[in-house]
């Protein structure tokens, strides 16, 4: 199976001009959390991320108005997507590794042709490989430190990919 087979089509995005309180009106008027920010070149390539949590803890928490710039707020570094192609075991440890719950879907044209969630993930191999999800959220939920500890004892060869 793979991302294309999986992921959620429907994508809504926003521009580094776009306004945080214009990103948090969207989030809230299609009931979603996250937006993948592109550029305005054509196709569109994306060059960030944003959260309904990188709206509360960089804008709201920070004192910052709705008028700022998403750019100020959006991850960018790394920037983890994948193309539709990839198979699904490999969005799960990509997810894993990077601890983000979504993931941008990179059509052949460069552009964002989706996304796909840990819930996504979840519902399809949920029922028939439950250890896998449980593994996925171990990995995304884990604190920061922990994890680099994981990956390098993997790197180093000490542990393997599944622990």
């Amino acid at each position: 199976m793979r991302a294309r087979d999986v992921m959620s089509r429907t994508v809504y995005t926003v521009t580094p001009r776009t306004s945080v309180g214009e990103a948090a009106a969207l989030m809230r008027d299609r009931n979603i959390g996250f937006l993948p920010v592109v550029d305005e070149s054509v196709p569109a390539k994306l060059v960030g991320v944003v959260t309904d949590r990188d709206l509360m803890l960089r804008a709201l928490a920070e004192g910052r108005g709705p008028e700022l710039a998403i750019r100020f707020v959006m991850s960018s570094f790394p920037l983890v997507s994948a193309p539709e192609s990839a198979e699904v075991h490999d969005l799960v440890s990509l997810m894993g590794a990077h601890q983000v719950r979504r993931l941008p879907i990179m059509g052949p044209d460069g552009a964002v042709s989706g996304v796909v969630s840990q819930g996504d993930l979840a519902l399809t191999l949920g029922p028939m490989e439950p250890r896998t999800i449980e593994t996925l959220v171990e990995r995304i939920s884990a604190p920061s430190l922990l994890l680099a500890n994981v990956n390098g004892a993997v790197q180093r060869g000490l542990v393997s990919e599944q622990t």
